[in-house]
């Protein structure tokens, strides 16, 4: 794949493309969680391996589907939300926002510590960076210090498509607009995908995703065929759960 532009913007209208429709407009590959942030303890495996939230087939797949729901559309679930969780969201993704502004080239990420997780096993050109230090040091949601940060290197130059933040088991997944800003699970033992306060799930590691990419232009290799994408849902997961087409 290949990217032409990238406008940072947040969301005004919201829609999810389904992972289908992008296979079949684009030959498009979904972009998955790190598979360390969500494996249990123990020796790595490796990192940006198959998406647990794959299409049928592939590992995690069944759990993804099982439990990950179909929710409304985030602009209908913002346009029911209080002032102050709107305010909150929308804060939180401006300072994600500002914070990820000097990491558009990875190397710059690299250069303040981040690292790439086995890029050569990424699918569909999508690497996380993970600093370790970072997603160790006992803070969950820092906007200005995110856990990892996550990039479609198939193309001419990376796109930077947002980051994510982890929290570790034992902890709180803290969100300021529990409606809006939903960390999730892909551990079979917890009861749902999207954790909730009734439902936190401390037993497993939960990931936040922020993407911040606004509109995206992506092309097929194997089809040439360039499909231009936005995000309507900026704490979505997977990715591919997160974009609608552009207008």
């Amino acid at each position: 794949m290949t990217d032409a532009t990238t406008t940072p913007s947040r969301p005004r209208r919201a829609g999810r493309w389904a992972l289908a429709g992008i296979v079949a407009a684009g030959g498009l590959v979904a972009a998955g969680a790190v598979a360390w942030a969500e494996a249990p303890a123990g020796p790595e495996t490796g990192a940006a391996t198959v998406p647990p939230d794959g299409p049928a087939g592939t590992p995690g797949a069944r759990h993804h589907a099982r439990h990950h729901p179909d929710r409304a559309p985030y602009d209908e679930r913002y346009a029911a939300a209080s002032p102050g969780e709107q305010e909150a969201a929308d804060t939180l993704l401006a300072d994600v926002e500002a914070a990820l502004a000097a990491y558009a080239d990875p190397a710059a990420a690299e250069a303040a510590g981040y690292a790439p997780r086995r890029p050569d096993r990424a699918r569909g050109g999508v690497v996380h960076y993970v600093d370790r230090e970072l997603a160790r040091d006992g803070t969950v949601l820092d906007p200005a210090r995110p856990d990892g940060l996550v990039y479609h290197t198939g193309g001419e130059r990376p796109v930077l498509l947002g980051a994510f933040f982890v929290a570790p088991r034992g902890t709180a997944a803290p969100s300021p607009a529990p409606d809006l800003v939903t960390w999730h699970t892909h551990d079979p033992a917890c009861p749902a995908f999207f954790v909730t306060d009734a439902e936190p799930c401390t037993g497993s590691r939960r990931m936040l995703h922020v993407w911040t990419a606004g509109e995206v232009a992506l092309t097929s290799p194997r089809t040439g065929r360039t499909v231009e994408v936005r995000v309507a849902d900026p704490f979505g997961a997977p990715f591919t759960a997160s974009i609608a087409r552009a207008a």
